[in-house]
């Protein structure tokens, strides 16, 4: 059997990392000697296959030239990771152009793919016993959710505050305008993630978006994208997943592996007051996945279709598909990566100096109308002198008018506890108080 090289970003996404790891564990499963490659460094084995996991970051956050880049895609196939509809997915197809065949992890994506004229092939995602870190006994995390936040995920979970509020829930969410790693507080990868699957009884997904709107291109798959990778890592720890209406998930079965709904906060509070349904559902799901349908299964019919030899299908590409990779008149395809330290450092210290000069300017008027420069308003609600809370909540207000209606609206919905909010601002000047 040939060799199976998975490359990933050095400097990328550690979920990719993650998704690199079960492809080459996988590989292993089923006679293959495979190798994982993170360290920044290009496909060049000919005779190996080489898997090029997200390479809208693997390529584009690589030093390599434009040159050494097409080299490498010559030889190798990508493994499309991203939603149809995204930048990142657009990113892919551009750097795709030069390989030989494409992979996707979500048939909307093999389909957009294939509508792109690309030689696109499903590896559906399963798991890996690496993935099972199930013990005996009790879940102490009630909901767990993890991923990027956008508007329609903070809406949908600030619509579970009430229901969720004498729940224990663990909401681990990141801003995914660039690549996330273990420095993200927030974050959790490998290991640590499977525990933390492993102890949750229900993982929450909710899709990036609401819906697709007018501009929206046929067979985006927005609204009903299924999150593979996320499912299957926490379908393998026995956790019941709820997610928004979904399509692309067969084989797997709705109501039997997973639960689907529009009506998530009823969904949700139905499930967390049924353990026996909580518990069935995590089994059956971890079974699917880990037996039934493991990437193994997947990916060993995938690996035995990929061409023979990816150079000898590189070289019968027409010039065309070159040309989206390499330098056109010396000009990269993509812009270099200069993070501009100068200028960024200049809109720092010219922020502060703005900051410095507005605290300058509220210290005098504070002095002369109040004879102190440190004077702080206090206004309180009639209710406040009796209260008795058992949580206070704070928050900060600055410049925040257009949100801090829905924020104190989202915390005075807290159902079974008595609380204070105590609402800080500092300096405003739109109407946030």
């Amino acid at each position: 059997m040939r060799n199976v090289n998975v490359f990933v970003a050095e400097h990328g996404n550690a979920f990719m990392t993650d998704i690199a790891s079960w492809i080459v564990e996988a590989a292993e499963l089923v006679g293959h000697r495979s190798m994982l490659f993170a360290d920044g460094s290009l496909p060049t084995a000919i005779a190996d296959i080489n898997l090029v996991v997200a390479p809208h970051e693997f390529y584009v956050l690589s030093d390599a030239t434009d040159a050494d880049i097409d080299a490498a895609a010559r030889i190798s196939v990508p493994v499309g990771t991203e939603q149809p509809g995204t930048k990142w997915f657009d990113m892919t197809k551009l750097l795709c152009a030069a390989s030989p065949a494409v992979l996707d992890i979500n048939p909307h994506g093999v389909r957009a793919l294939r509508a792109a004229g690309f030689d696109a092939r499903h590896l559906r995602l399963g798991g890996v016993p690496s993935m099972d870190r199930r013990v005996d006994g009790d879940r102490p995390t009630d909901l767990l959710f993890l991923g990027g936040l956008t508007d329609h995920r903070a809406e949908t979970l600030a619509a579970l505050a009430p229901t969720l509020s004498d729940r224990s829930v663990d909401l681990r969410l990141f801003d995914f305008s660039r690549p996330v790693d273990a420095n993200v507080s927030s974050l959790v990868f490998g290991n640590d993630k499977y525990e933390l699957l492993a102890r949750a009884r229900v993982l929450l997904n909710i899709h990036r978006d609401a819906g697709p709107d007018e501009s929206s291109e046929p067979d985006q798959g927005r609204n009903e994208y299924f999150e593979w990778a996320r499912m299957v890592e926490a379908m393998a720890n026995g956790c019941a997943v709820v997610t928004e209406p979904s399509t692309g998930f067969e084989p797997l079965v709705e109501g039997v592996h997973f639960v689907a709904a529009d009506d998530i906060v009823s969904t949700v509070t139905e499930l967390l007051d049924d353990p026996e349904r909580c518990a069935a559902l995590g089994t059956a799901a971890a079974a699917a996945v880990l037996d039934e349908y493991s990437l193994a299964s997947s990916l060993g019919p995938v690996l035995a279709g990929l061409p023979a030899s990816t150079s000898e299908v590189a070289r019968q590409r027409p010039p065309k598909y070159r040309s989206t990779l390499v330098r056109a008149q010396q000009i990269p395809v993509l812009p270099a990566f200069q993070p501009a330290p100068a200028l960024r450092r200049r809109v720092i210290d010219a922020l502060h100096s703005e900051m410095v000069m507005q605290r300058s300017i509220d210290a005098i008027r504070c002095a002369v109308r109040h004879g102190d420069a440190e004077h702080v308003d206090t206004i309180t609600s009639p209710a406040y002198e009796d209260a008795t809370p058992e949580v206070s909540v704070i928050v900060t207000l600055f410049n925040y008018a257009d949100v801090v209606i829905e924020t104190l609206a989202s915390i005075a919905a807290s159902e079974g506890v008595d609380l204070e909010i105590v609402v800080v601002d500092d300096h405003s000047t739109d109407d946030g108080r």
